[in-house]
């Protein structure tokens, strides 16, 4: 599946393109972007948007790309010092 079908199956595509800024400004990878989008979707499942759906995809996208970020870079250190032994 693609980026967008992802954000199309989660109801966001209309917020597609606010989503490609985003990852643009911050250099994520596609794979972040699926990866945010999903958690975003599970965030709205829990605490859907109530007044202004736009400005809280954007804070919570936001968000979701970084912890996705940082996992990979966690990740990544922890394989990079397994194989160090």
């Amino acid at each position: 599946m693609t980026c967008a079908e992802y954000f199309a199956d989660t109801g966001f595509l209309d917020l597609w393109p606010l989503a490609q800024e985003v990852a643009q400004d911050g250099d994520y990878s596609e794979q972040e972007m699926i990866e945010a989008i999903c958690m975003t979707f599970d965030k709205a499942q829990d605490y859907p948007p109530t007044k202004n759906r736009c400005k809280w995809f954007l804070i919570v996208f936001t968000e979701k790309l970084a912890e996705v970020r940082a996992q990979t870079i966690r990740l990544e250190w922890s394989n990079r010092r397994r194989h160090a032994r």
